[in-house]
């Protein structure tokens, strides 16, 4: 396979043009798409005991043990889910329900994505759980001592993400991870912006509960995992057939579990580098074009796939939607508030305001990612720019 840098400028990775929101969803790596395609045409149930079954389910358990050496985990503490949404509802719904306590209290960081914020918000307003979210500081981080003053005696759950979806910062995860253990609080981690990102080890951490998603690093849709620690009290959201030992109701979609593993075995540290690579040569563009651009979190630890900017004064909308026009295809928000008009709400519990949070344009690169994509993009910011100030 070439190369991603031998292309020629105009045959990028989207569809007649550049594809840079990969943290929105990644595209499938061939070996990846070729895998998922060999799985479909088996009809075989995992779940079966002849010859196609016993096939399909040796495949979906060579990936559940890829995966968990990924997290550090035993291939017992992993669960397949149809993506990171189901994962993150069963990690929390599952823990409160488990508990039987009036109203245990959840810790939720205010940078958290729906997924995570929606069912803690759901369970506080069914009565279930008392809900108290977490502010960061400017930078988007959850600091360790703001966790350490919530903490209570009714405290349940904690839950903080790895990297969050917007704006690519690293959490201090493995050391709210300690404190939540020496409390003997259960700590969830949403990773699937980070995994195969940057470093993450379940033990390491001491995380509970993890979720994560395949299509964020190069593998099919519709495929997630939830990691269970072994011992955590936990109530099923799907109940029948007994698949996942009784934690996850229904039929494994062994096509997209099969590329989810193999998905993983292709990151590297050299990969990794070379995309932090085109991360820094944008936002050095960026910088040397427009002086008074807004890069946020650029001091603090990030993954390498997420630059999230602002030009003073245009809006992120006209920023997203001039690209669009020219083939390059950013985002203007995480890809679940993309066609909702209020303003970012990660972006404003660090501190910004509505006009600066609606100015915020997020890049995100990924394994496909080339150089001159990252060129392509810097030049049509700086015809926009043009084009801004001949209307001024």
């Amino acid at each position: 396979m070439s190369a991603p840098d031998s292309r020629p400028p105009g045959k990028g990775s989207a569809p007649g043009g550049v594809y840079l929101d990969h943290a929105a969803s990644t595209p499938m790596e061939a070996s990846v798409a070729a895998r998922v395609a060999e799985m479909g045409a088996v009809a075989g149930n995992p779940a079966s005991v002849h010859s196609a079954g016993v096939w399909a389910a040796r495949e979906v358990e060579r990936a559940r043990m890829r995966l968990a050496a990924r997290l550090g985990a035993s291939e017992e503490e992993l669960v397949f889910t149809s993506g990171a949404t189901e994962a993150n509802n069963m990690a929390l719904k599952g823990v409160v329900f488990a508990a039987r306590r009036h109203r245990p209290e959840l810790l939720v960081s205010a940078v958290e994505h729906p997924s995570v914020l929606e069912p803690a918000r759901w369970l506080d307003a069914a009565g279930l759980a008392r809900l108290t979210v977490l502010p960061v500081d400017g930078e988007g981080r959850m600091r360790v001592e703001t966790v350490e003053a919530a903490l209570g005696p009714d405290t349940l759950l904690v839950s903080v993400q790895h990297a969050n979806n917007e704006t690519g910062v690293l959490q201090p995860v493995a050391a709210i991870g300690r404190l939540c253990r020496s409390r003997g609080v259960h700590f969830h981690v949403d990773a699937s912006q980070g995994l195969c990102k940057a470093p993450i080890d379940v033990n390491g951490c001491a995380i509970d509960l993890l979720t994560a998603s395949g299509h964020k690093l190069h593998g099919p849709k519709g495929v997630g995992l939830l990691y269970l620690r072994e011992g955590v009290p936990f109530e099923p959201l799907l109940h029948g057939g007994g698949h996942e030992r009784g934690l996850r109701g229904g039929t494994l979609n062994a096509p997209a579990i099969a590329g989810f593993g193999l998905a993983v075995a292709g990151y590297s540290a050299e990969e990794l580098a070379r995309v932090a690579s085109l991360r820094d040569r944008f936002e050095a563009g960026l910088r040397a074009r427009f002086p008074n651009v807004r890069i946020a979190a650029g001091a603090v630890p990030r993954i390498p796939t997420i630059s999230n900017f602002a030009l003073p004064g245009v809006s992120g909308k006209a920023v997203f939607q001039a690209l669009d026009r020219r083939g390059v295809l950013v985002s203007a928000s995480s890809a679940c508030h993309s066609t909702l008009l209020t303003p970012s709400a990660v972006l404003k519990a660090m501190g910004a305001s509505d006009d600066e949070a609606n100015e915020a344009v997020r890049v995100s690169f990924g394994r496909t990612t080339a150089a001159f994509e990252v060129d392509t993009l810097l030049t049509a910011l700086a015809e926009l720019q043009e084009e801004v100030n001949a209307c001024r």
